[in-house]
């Protein structure tokens, strides 16, 4: 029987405006859809009446908005509501932080503008049989809240709060396939790559293979004389991310890992560690 979990997004605050730091804390879990549906919605729809919208890209001025989506809002707006999105200052226009959803918009408006701006608060996500959520870890460090948005906790470091003072909680996803994805951010933030010396016979349970993928990919070099493999970072959505990740898997010690995280241990995390950062 599918399962049908509603979490929050965390968002934080940058010099700027605001942005999606990643998928929060589990905030509820139905067994009909038609539910979870209706209480996703009525959820999305009360925070966008709560938003301040000059925070939120891509409608904050100081965010990235390559689809023109501020000016079709805006237009949206004096269509609609007889009143503008945007303020023009000598030429430059933007919207005031302090700019809400008028209060005579309709949920079905309110729906419209969330599917134009791609603004969310929350997602829905569906679970086959029993949910099983997945964390990663990156050379044997676990990825988690801690001091700063891409912070790696101790890996036997089981509490999320001690001494009342929080510790972290671990980043987990509905899917490996978005783990991995994450992965690629994380690494590309903190490092460049890996480097690892010997053999591929010493590196390697299948060397003749982990060799052809290596010279198939721009990703990673094998220097035969000192025997030192360099595997570097792809770029997000690059074609060389599914031979980075086989190489990886070919090897010994791969350094990225995929755990299970079940949903029983994933209701425990309050959402506001997310957000406390």
């Amino acid at each position: 029987m599918s399962k049908f979990i509603i979490r929050q997004i965390a968002y934080h605050y940058s010099d700027e405006n605001l942005y999606e730091h990643c998928e929060g804390g589990i905030i509820d879990i139905f067994k009909e859809k038609e539910k979870a549906e209706s209480h996703y919605r009525r959820m999305e729809i009360a925070e966008f009446r709560a938003a301040r919208l000059g925070d939120l890209p891509p409608i904050a001025s100081c965010s990235t908005d390559k689809n023109g989506v501020r000016e079709k809002l805006h237009d949206y707006f004096v269509k609609n509501f007889d009143e503008p999105l945007l303020t023009d200052h000598n030429g430059f226009k933007f919207a005031e932080v302090e700019t809400y959803i008028p209060e005579n918009a309709t949920a079905e408006q309110i729906w419209e503008i969330k599917e134009m701006t791609g603004i969310r608060f929350y997602t829905l996500a569906e679970f086959e049989d029993k949910p099983i959520f997945y964390t990663l870890s990156i050379d044997g460090k676990l990825h988690q809240t801690f001091d700063n948005e891409f912070a790696f906790g101790e890996n036997d470091d089981d509490e999320f709060v001690r001494n009342n003072r929080v510790i972290g909680a671990p980043y987990f996803y509905n899917s490996k396939k978005n783990a991995l994805d994450d992965a690629i951010n994380v690494l590309r933030y903190s490092r460049n790559g890996f480097e690892f010396k010997g053999s591929l016979n010493s590196l390697s349970l299948m060397p003749s293979l982990i060799e052809s993928l290596i010279t198939e990919s721009e990703c990673a070099k094998y220097d035969k004389m000192n025997e030192i493999l360099k595997i570097s970072t792809p770029e997000r959505n690059s074609g060389e991310i599914p031979k980075f990740f086989a190489i990886l898997e070919l090897l010994k010690n791969n350094p990225i890992k995929i755990e299970e995280f079940s949903l029983d241990e994933a209701k425990e995390i309050n959402h506001g560690i997310y957000e406390a950062m």
